[in-house]
């Protein structure tokens, strides 16, 4: 019991003001150390980020297709979906619709088409340029009724036929 009454003493008369004071100004003191080697470090960063960060330099204007776009990856990834498209119908179709706007989107992106989604991308192409844009917009939204409502169903008619229009789209803008 005389160990705890010590132990009560010593912690009852132990100078805490001190004890909070030192330690409040120690993490004033490191606050200011952080924030002043935060400033004189970003700029440092900064330039260096710039030296080493290597940067794609797009030669085209937004909307112009360019010679990264007309791979052979595209095409050969066409062709596999056409293959794919043909093993058993209707199933392999319907996720060969789902592929090539995938397929599509990415090409889209690769145009630097602004836009969060694909039906944004979209709105960004002029239709007057590109003829077609309409059949493209029916081909997407087949695709989303696909994914979003479980009891639609394609014919294989249809389906090949939006396959069709993505291809055709791919096409025009010179992709395939």
């Amino acid at each position: 019991m005389e160990f705890l009454n010590t132990l009560w003493d010593t912690i009852k008369n132990f100078p805490w003001i001190n004890a909070y004071l030192i330690i409040k100004y120690l993490f004033i003191g490191a606050s200011i150390i952080i924030f002043a080697a935060f400033i004189v470090l970003v700029p440092y960063l900064w330039k260096w980020k710039r030296k080493y960060n290597i940067r794609f330099k797009y030669k085209n204007k937004p909307g112009e297709v360019t010679p990264e776009i007309q791979t052979e990856a595209v095409q050969q990834k066409w062709q596999d979906l056409m293959k794919n498209a043909e093993l058993s119908p209707p199933e392999s179709l319907s996720s060969a619709i789902i592929e090539a706007d995938e397929l599509t989107d990415n090409v889209l992106k690769q145009m630097r088409i602004p836009g969060e989604h694909m039906a944004d991308r979209l709105d960004g192409l002029n239709p007057e340029n590109i003829k077609s844009l309409e059949r493209l917009w029916g081909a997407h939204r087949i695709k989303n009724n696909l994914i979003h409502i479980s009891a639609f169903e394609i014919t294989d008619t249809e389906a090949r036929n939006v396959l069709g229009d993505y291809e055709t789209f791919l096409k025009e803008i010179g992709a395939l």
